[in-house]
């Protein structure tokens, strides 16, 4: 063989292998380095604890007793350890029983990267005796890095000096290997395939490799074989393949003219090569040569866009083929046809040279139209699954702080009943009373955001309630900022909740006077719709019926659209930190949500902002007010069940009703209310429960009491909306619903009327 050695395969293929197995043995044996050393430091470290562990009870007893002998001992057997440098024993007085330490040992020039590795670490354990909460002395130690870092170093070289002669080893075996299989076989077989007969060279076929009749090179030598023989029959095959090759024409000549779709092959120029009767009809031509003799400017006369034109060519050129892109052509008559178009570049066989393009188009003028109104809906339900969502979080929130407020707020309400107006702290806890109360009432926006509050609808006058609002907002807005109003005359009531719509008014006013920092113009305007078809326009989606509008515009600095389209949701808010909460723009969504109307909101930087409201004109379900009654000298004697999983909160019910005479069971469980109930239930003439408990939770631990005694009188609480509750206690079996942070004085009150009424449920709602 000519073929010197470096540039045999089998030397080129056993130095690549090796290449490869040496970047695989580097990347492994860096894992292995880094997985070895984090263990070593995990075992070292675990080590050294339980050296700790072992040491502390003989350490307590010498610090317990001051002995310096016991101590010394204890430091000295500490000292043992290689890996430990310093130790010393403190007694709680700050007494030193022993200290010892041995000088910090080097490592030479590896010493710095050792240290950096291996740092020295502390290691403190306070000693008690005889179960004691008070430590009577501290023992403490100082590992050496240094010497850790030497056995890590050690075990690290030993396992790569292995690895390096196994490279080695594995370098020459390879190289034999392959010569053996690859260089000598390839040789034999190229000196057969010197002298083949070209004339005749299936008369000559190649003999087999001894030993490769089944790998790589058994193949190669049988498909050159085999490629003898067909070069004999080249010339018959050749004269079957045009015969088929003129079926195959006609075949696609028949296809061509009768296809639905429409099909053509168009020049770079801009000029139709062949089109097949389907897209020249779907045009507007009567036949394919008339539109391939009126279109000489296809980007020009056929596109709707032109620049779609050129867009189509540079996909083509950049990717070779375009598959399903929506085109909008013109037909003959200047309407527009939708066309989904796939088409591919066609080169020449052997230089590969663009010869033409070709491609295929269908009419999707229907179903384009069917995919915009689908895409609507979808983006209209996205947006009311995410407020739904949205809306289920702020009230898992609600239900937690609420019961964190009903701590607070009752505490403060207990400490209130022991002072008096004069008393030194009296202020002070009033400031915090009322402070539980105005976080009540963010909690309630949550909730009203969520729409897990009742709604309470009167017939209200939208344009007695704009102005109210601007009345208002003349005293809080900014002087440089304009407030008009453009009232439509003889509007229709709505049915609202008059502070809820109020709520709605002064947000949106605020969030476009905090638009408009250097003055501007604010305006509110309402208007009738009567929508006899229904409105979709946007994200708004109503259905056919009369609404009332209310506009709010700002000329403020607007919004871009990802902004816009995140306004409704609950703390997304754009101001710096202590500017906002978030909670304004989502507030104002629940509410308008849980009146049955839509909101939408219009804006572009520097263009201002409009929020219009659409309110439906319905009858109003007519304003429900509580009976108020006096409770300041409310007593009994009766007893009282409370149930609840916070201790404080059993803490403080039980307090007030003991207060006033009543006596007082407490359960934190469902499961534990209902064995008390069982021992004790004719005994017990009234149960206050919690909703929301874990394990059997108030809504089963009601039905198994209802169960014990269908005349059992219960007064559910709850820090979540629990909307139909409040509405509707009776329908659950229960007497009364109290929506926490509840007023004690309300829970007095509602306890007094729910014990004094002849049936169990009284329907009674407190706040």
């Amino acid at each position: 063989m000519n073929v010197p050695f470096f540039q045999r395969l089998s030397f080129i293929q056993a130095r690549k292998t090796l290449l490869f197995v040496f970047l695989l043995a580097v990347i492994v044996a860096a894992v292995q380095i880094f997985s070895d050393f984090h263990t070593h430091r995990r075992e070292t470290e675990s080590m050294l604890r339980q050296v700790m562990a072992m040491q502390k009870e003989s350490a307590a007893l010498a610090a317990w007793g001051l002995d310096s002998a016991s101590a010394e001992r204890v430091v000295g057997g500490l000292l043992h350890y290689g890996a430990i440098r310093k130790v010393s024993l403190v007694s709680d007085s700050g007494l030193i029983l022993a200290a010892q330490e041995r000088p910090r040992q080097s490592v030479g020039v590896l010493d710095r990267l050792a240290r950096s590795l291996f740092e020295d670490r502390d290691y403190t354990a306070e000693l008690h005796i005889h179960d004691t909460q008070k430590p009577i002395g501290t023992l403490s130690f100082t590992s050496d890095g240094a010497v850790i870092a030497v056995a890590f170093v050690e075990r690290t070289v030993n396992n790569l000096i292995a690895s390096a002669v196994l490279l080695v080893v594995l370098s020459v075996v390879l190289v034999m290997m392959f010569h053996r299989l690859l260089t000598r076989p390839l040789a034999q077989l190229c000196g057969e395939l010197a002298v083949i007969d070209i004339e005749r060279p299936a008369r000559a076929p190649l003999t087999m490799a001894r030993g490769h009749g089944g790998d790589e090179l058994g193949l190669v030598v049988a498909t050159i074989n085999r490629l003898l023989e067909k070069i004999e029959r080249s010339l018959e095959e050749r004269r079957q393949v045009e015969k088929e090759l003129q079926a195959a024409e006609q075949k696609y000549r028949s296809i061509f003219d009768n296809a639905i779709e429409g099909i053509y092959q168009i020049s770079f120029s801009g000029r139709f090569l062949s089109v097949n009767p389907a897209l020249a009809g779907a045009i507007g031509y009567d036949s394919p040569q008339e539109l391939m003799d009126g279109v000489v400017d296809i980007g020009r006369q056929l596109y709707a866009e032109p620049q779609q034109w050129y867009a189509f060519l540079s996909a083509l050129q950049r990717d070779g083929y375009v598959v399903n892109v929506e085109t909008p052509f013109l037909r003959r008559d200047g309407s527009t046809l939708w066309a989904s178009q796939s088409a591919r570049i066609v080169r020449d066989g052997q230089s590969g040279a663009a010869l033409f393009i070709e491609g295929t188009v269908a009419d999707i003028s229907g179903s384009k139209k069917a995919m915009a109104d689908l895409a609507r809906v979808e983006a209209q339900l996205m947006q009311a699954q995410k407020m739904e969502a949205l809306g289920n979080l702020a009230g898992g929130i609600a239900h937690d702080f609420n019961n964190l407020l009903q701590i607070i707020s009752g505490t403060v309400q207990l400490l209130l009943l022991k002072k008096k107006e004069g008393d030194e702290d009296y202020r002070q806890l009033l400031e915090v009373h009322l402070a539980a109360g105005r976080a009540a009432d963010l909690v309630r926006r949550m909730l009203t955001f969520s729409r897990k509050v009742e709604v309470c609808k009167v017939s209200l006058d939208l344009n007695e309630a704009v102005d109210n609002a601007l009345h208002l907002l003349q005293r809080t807005v900014p002087k440089m900022i304009e407030l008009r109003a453009d009232l439509a005359e003889n509007l229709p009531a709505i049915a609202a909740d008059p502070l809820q719509i109020e709520q709605v008014l002064v947000n949106l006013a605020n969030n476009g006077a905090q638009a408009m920092e250097e003055g501007g113009r604010l305006t509110m305007a309402t208007e009738l719709l009567d929508l006899p078809q229904g409105l979709r326009e946007g994200e708004i989606d109503l259905s056919p019926g009369s609404y009332v509008r209310l506009r709010v515009a700002d000329s403020g600095h607007g919004m871009d659209e990802e902004t816009r389209r995140r306004i409704f949701e609950p703390f997304f808010t754009t101001k710096p930190p202590g500017k906002g909460s978030g909670l304004g723009l989502s507030s104002v969504y629940g509410i308008v949500s849980a009146h049955g109307g839509q909101i939408a909101c219009r804006s572009q930087p520097g263009r201002g902002s409009i929020f219009d409201v659409y309110l439906p004109v319905i009858a109003a379900e007519g304003e429900r007010r509580a009976e108020e009654r006096r409770v300041s000298e409310i007593w009994g004697t009766e007893t009282i069940l409370v149930v609840d999983d916070e201790s404080t909160i059993l803490d403080i019910a039980g307090e007030i009703f003991r207060q006033h005479g009543y006596g007082v069971l407490t359960a934190s469980s469902g499961e534990e209310a209902v064995r008390l109930y069982e021992k004790s239930g004719s005994g017990i003439d009234l149960v206050l429960m919690d909703l929301g408990m874990p394990g059997m939770g108030g809504k089963k631990c009601l039905e198994v009491l209802r169960g014990l005694n269908p005349q059992v009188k219960v007064i559910i609480a709850s820090g979540y909306g629990s909307y139909h509750l409040a509405r509707d206690p009776e329908a659950s079996g229960a007497a009364a619903f109290l929506a926490k942070p509840y007023r004690l004085d309300v829970l007095l009150a509602t306890t007094r009327q729910v014990l004094d009424s002849r049936q169990g449920p009284a329907g009674l709602v407190g706040t």
